[in-house]
């Protein structure tokens, strides 16, 4: 609309000078006693409308002037009001995100940081401040001061707080592809680390207990080709020794096999009714000998029969090993009690025996594997250190539950939890 006025305007300048040029030409064709007084009008005239015109032109240009001004301004509102949903949008995004997340301007000054990140650091009140005040940590300081001198995409550990972060650093460039800042994202591989630590532990371990029974055969094996078995005595002895560690290494590896396949994600129980009570008095039986030789009692105490559904030849390898540790670590005449309880949810059982206890430092190792309260008695007694973390992984496998409580010198009791729908 303005321009159209404008438009107009400079038509009718147009016009009018048009106009003026013919009506002179007019004047010359008339006498001369007109032509001053008619030139004087058209000068009048002109100067009038010349005057409108311009003060015409005048308003005009400032109503397109003030026109020009709001449009920009209202352009200029209206980014500014996207610019501020952009920003509250990409602020919900990073504060929604599970994971330490903060970014940083060129100049090392907090611009985002959300609730994570902030947690992390027990700070509050971050933003515009440089990360050298908010951060505590030399080691995240060194971090980030690599990140803002190279301004290079990287990827650092970082431990803090007794967790450990891997730390990915992403430049920000702005539209004329310049450096103005760093996104940090801090990603918790605690599990992992853990795990490459069990992992590596248990290689040694696995390496240090194949080694003892090989070690064994091999030396008495040079020793019987070396002359010894000429010696029926000597010869007996070795054969003995070798038979012996042999036999320890069968097991070793057979207890490895067992608890790779329960730990296996592809691991399938053969899941049905099972009654635990049914269970125990199997093992009972299977115990009868041996406890026979040592004089002592396995009682079992269950008002009903207990049922779950479950894998029965794993439970009753749970039972097994728990009376068997039993049996090696108590006195003889002493008893091995098994008692059963529930209630709407759950089963519990409690194996309880009156042998030499468990020291308190070694409680929390017990289910560990390769881990020996008594490692000179457990390897004479062919003992692989496995078994509990095998009763362990079993009993997790049916979604129960197991601890352990002990006193140094009066006796064990295990703690099992099963729930009675899984």
């Amino acid at each position: 609309m303005h321009k159209s006025n404008f438009r107009q305007a400079i038509e009718d300048v147009i016009i009018y000078n048009v106009l003026l040029f013919f009506v002179s030409m007019i004047v010359f064709t008339i006498g001369e006693q007109y032509r001053q007084l008619i030139l004087l009008g058209c000068l009048a005239a002109s100067m009038l409308f010349n005057a409108v015109l311009i003060i015409r032109m005048i308003r005009l240009m400032r109503q397109e002037q003030e026109y020009t001004l709001k449009r920009l301004g209202e352009q200029l509102q209206k980014k500014e009001v996207e610019q501020e949903k952009n920003e509250l949008r990409y602020m919900s995004i990073i504060e929604s995100v599970k994971n330490p997340t903060f970014v940083l301007n060129r100049f090392g000054e907090v611009m985002i940081m959300n609730k994570a990140m902030r947690t992390l650091l027990e700070i509050e009140d971050v933003i515009g401040k440089n990360y050298r005040v908010i951060c505590n940590s030399r080691e995240l300081q060194q971090i980030i001061d690599n990140a803002q001198i190279s301004e290079e995409r990287n990827k650092q550990e970082f431990h803090y707080h007794n967790h450990y972060y891997a730390v990915t650093t992403s430049p920000l460039l702005d539209a004329h592809q310049q450096f103005s800042g760093n996104v940090f994202i801090f990603n918790d591989i605690t599990k992992m680390k853990t795990t490459e630590k069990v992992q590596k532990e248990f290689v040694a371990n696995v390496s240090h207990e194949l080694k003892t029974p090989v070690s064994a055969i091999k030396g008495a094996s040079e020793l019987l080709l070396n002359g010894a078995m000429n010696d029926p005595e000597i010869l007996t002895e070795f054969l003995e020794i070798i038979f012996k560690e042999n036999e320890r290494l069968a097991y070793i590896i057979e207890d490895l096999l067992e608890l790779s396949r329960v730990d296996s994600e592809d691991y399938r129980l053969n899941i049905q009714p099972i009654d635990l009570v049914h269970i125990a008095e199997e093992c009972q039986q299977t115990f009868k000998t041996k406890l026979h030789d040592k004089q002592m009692k396995l009682i079992i105490e269950a008002d009903s029969a207990m049922k779950i559904h479950g894998d029965a030849q794993r439970i009753k390898q749970v039972f097994v090993n728990l009376i068997s540790n039993a049996i090696k670590y108590s006195n003889d005449k002493t008893e091995i009690r098994i008692s059963f309880k529930d209630d709407w949810q759950n089963i519990y059982i409690e194996c309880k025996d009156q042998g030499i206890g468990i020291p308190r430092k070694d409680l929390k190792h017990v289910f560990d594997r390769f881990y020996r309260v008594d490692k000179a008695r457990t390897r004479d007694s062919g003992g692989t250190g496995l078994g509990l973390a095998i009763v362990k992984s079993i009993v997790h496998r049916h979604h129960g539950r197991i601890y352990v409580k002990s006193q140094n010198g009066k006796g064990t009791s295990f703690h099992l939890e099963f729930p009675k729908k899984n």
